[in-house]
């Protein structure tokens, strides 16, 4: 069950950037595809504009492999940062 560490992290990750000031949220269902929520695992609003990103990370926490395809999306301009 990775995706337990995923999420924690996502949360840990909102509750940060609303510590230092920021409006961020968690979107639900972001490892499925679903034409109801964005394709994110965050979404933070800096300075009236929405940044949607992608969050990434291991059990072992000794490295993290980022596909391929979440380099192809930052750099479409789908999700504007990873973390």
């Amino acid at each position: 069950m990775s995706y337990r560490v995923g999420r924690r992290f996502e949360y840990h990750v909102v509750y940060k950037l609303r510590e230092f000031g920021f409006e961020a949220k968690r979107v639900p269902l972001s490892g499925r595809k679903s034409e109801f929520y964005p394709a994110c695992d965050v979404i933070v609003k800096v300075c009236d504009k929405e940044l949607k990103g992608k969050l990434k990370t291991s059990k072992k926490r000794d490295y993290v492999i980022i596909p391929l395809e979440d380099f192809v999306e930052l750099s479409n301009n789908s999700i504007d940062f990873l973390c």
